[in-house]
């Protein structure tokens, strides 16, 4: 086998020469397996052949753990629902907890290679049956099988035309390079390093939390309990959930929901308006508030283009969406967005820069008298209630009557400073835990197409 230039008359073409007995050892027949560019990668790993193992022999398949559910039968909730491509929702349960790899079973992302076909998971989680799950006892050797997978050419090891698939036992065929125990323990560190950081990093974002509902009083909130008698022999405790109104503010509210007048929301509010610093409503608070629109957008960043801010981005995920259009509505980093419609109605983001997409809100504070991230962190406190109280039939929509109506305490300025200190030293070891992770992946990308000694100097060298 071996691969050619050719040029003639300005165009160029590369091309490989495959002897028959080469067909047979390959099994393929097809021109794409026999790609230049998948030569070269798998000339560069056979090189290795002293330190490659096959994938089966350094991991466990927990795919008969996975369980599909369809979309129209999941209860939303806080816990991601993967699949092959990533996160395909969220979900109120979970069947795995802990680090585990993902890889793509199936899908044109295994052709295309638009999008990683292995990633790291980490916490709780539910898997459907689109994504192959392997656990491995060190966290440096699935690292560096997940930034193979993601370099490697699989067409090789991919079968099927209309709908691509990796069997499981083709993915165990696949030979893995595995570096010395130095090199391995460089990133095994790294990588240790860049999750106490995220860890810390949670704790200190909930300690903010935390200091938020105990100064309002709400810190372990939960709704009264009320006897009700069933007969004269047998009475029960349940959740209090009966709120009677008038007629008159029933039409004030214009709702006739009963969700609406659940007692919670009133013994929040409550609070608030008896706090100490006094209370103003949102509404108040914000120069303005702005739908996002509908833009198009590529995944191919250039200089002309800004972020398409999109769900994802508030909870802290990176760009992967860029616009060149001019003529849509512009956020900076000091605007809150909320997403307005869709299921997640309600949640609400900071520092997110570019041009706003159509199921999100951005919204320009007034005044000082409250910094974004106090403001919110009590925006998030009243979570439940925007997304229970959500509008509309079909797609679900923020009431915005309810939002601009909910009411706001005047915290006190050293306990703002503190819940502001907390969320920009979390936002910081957040950001120095993701440049742990890259230095750990460029260090195994080294050690892959290059040289382990140079992975092992720029391991060791500082972080910048």
């Amino acid at each position: 086998m071996q691969t050619h230039t050719h040029t003639q008359d300005g165009l160029t073409i590369d091309f490989t020469t495959i002897r028959v007995a080469e067909l047979g050892v390959n099994i393929r027949i097809d021109a794409e397996a026999f790609q230049k560019t998948a030569i070269e990668f798998m000339e560069k790993i056979n090189n290795k052949k002293d330190i490659l193992k096959p994938l089966k022999r350094i991991c466990v398949s927990c795919n008969n753990r996975r369980v599909p559910i369809e979309k129209s039968k999941r209860n939303e909730g806080d816990y991601p629902y993967y699949g092959a491509s990533g996160i395909a929702g969220y979900i109120d349960e979970y069947i795995f907890d802990g680090n585990y790899l993902l890889v793509a079973e199936d899908g044109d992302n295994l052709r295309s290679r638009k999008k990683p076909i292995a990633f790291s998971v980490n916490g709780k989680f539910w898997v459907n049956n689109h994504a192959h799950i392997l656990k491995f006892e060190s966290q440096s050797v699935q690292k560096i099988v997940e930034i193979f997978l993601n370099l490697m050419p699989l067409v090789r090891y991919v079968s099927g035309v209309a709908q691509p698939k990796l069997s499981k036992e083709n993915l165990f065929r696949i030979k893995i390079p595995i570096p010395t125990d130095e090199l391995l323990e460089k990133i095994e560190s790294t990588i240790t390093a860049a999750y106490a950081k995220k860890e810390e990093a949670e704790m200190l974002y909930d300690s903010a939390e935390k200091i938020l509902l105990e100064e309002l009083g709400l810190l372990n909130y939960a709704p009264q309990k009320v006897q009700i008698d069933l007969n004269k022999e047998n009475t029960v405790e349940v959740e209090e959930f009966m709120n009677i109104k008038t007629a008159k503010e029933v039409r004030v509210a214009d709702r006739l929901d009963a969700e609406y007048y659940l007692p919670e929301y009133e013994d929040i509010e409550n609070k608030v308006e008896a706090y100490k610093g006094g209370f103003t409503e949102f509404g108040k608070l914000i120069r303005h508030m702005n739908k996002g629109k509908l833009m198009e957008y590529s995944e191919e960043e250039t200089e002309d283009s800004l972020p398409y801010v999109l769900i994802d981005n508030l909870r802290g995920s990176e760009y992967h969406c860029f616009t060149e259009q001019k003529n849509g509505v512009h956020c900076n980093e000091d605007d809150i967005l909320i997403v307005g419609d869709g299921s997640k109605s309600g949640e609400v983001g900071t520092d997110v820069e570019g041009y706003v997409g159509s199921t999100l809100y951005s919204m320009r504070l007034r005044q000082e008298m409250l910094n974004k991230y106090t403001l919110l962190n009590i925006l998030k406190m009243y979570f439940k209630k925007l997304n229970d109280l959500k509008t509309g039939s079909g797609v679900p929509h923020l009431d915005k009557r309810v939002l601009i109506a909910l009411k706001i305490p005047f915290l006190d300025k050293s306990i703002q400073r503190v819940i502001s200190d907390n969320v920009k030293h979390s936002k910081q070891l957040k950001q120095e835990s993701k440049k742990l992770l890259k230095k750990a992946k460029q260090a195994v990308e080294i050690f892959i197409e290059g040289d382990e000694e140079v992975a092992k100097v720029f391991l060791s060298s500082p972080q910048h």
